[in-house]
C-alpha cells in the first residue's frame, strides 16, 4: 500500500486477547518479542528473526549474518522500526496492591480494558 506523502494511516492493535475474550486462567503464557516494523521483510528476514527466538532482547541491529566469521549486521535500518517491545519481566499483583500503584481513575480506566 503507498501513501501520498504528508498523509497518513491510522493503525490500532491489540497485544494479547481482546478485551471481550479476557476470562480468568491458570495459564500464563510468554509474550516474546513484539516489532511493528515500516518495511517490507524478506524470507531471509523473517528466518533471522525466528532464529533468535523468543528469549532475544533487541532491535536486529546486530544480528550475526555469518556464525562461522563472526559477521555482524543490522537485519533493517533502526528508523523503520515503529513499535518495539520486549517483555523482559513480569509481575502479579493483587486488587489491593493495584489500587495502591494507581490514582482512583487511572484504576477505573485499567480496569475498563
Amino acid at each position: 500500500m503507498t501513501v501520498p506523502p504528508g498523509n497518513s494511516i491510522s493503525t490500532f492493535a491489540y497485544i494479547g486477547s481482546l478485551p471481550i475474550q479476557r476470562v480468568h486462567s491458570g495459564v500464563q503464557w510468554r509474550q516474546g518479542p513484539c516489532f511493528l516494523v515500516d518495511d517490507i521483510l524478506s524470507s531471509q528476514i523473517i528466518l533471522a528473526m525466528y532464529v533468535a527466538g523468543p528469549n532475544y532482547i533487541g532491535s536486529f541491529q546486530a544480528v550475526c549474518v555469518d556464525p562461522i566469521n563472526d559477521i555482524f549486521a543490522p537485519l533493517y535500518p533502526e528508523d523503520r522500526i515503529i513499535f518495539g517491545l520486549h517483555p523482559a519481566s513480569f509481575f502479579e499483583t493483587t486488587l489491593s496492591q493495584f489500587k495502591k500503584l494507581y490514582s482512583k481513575n487511572d484504576a477505573k480506566l485499567i480496569a475498563k480494558q
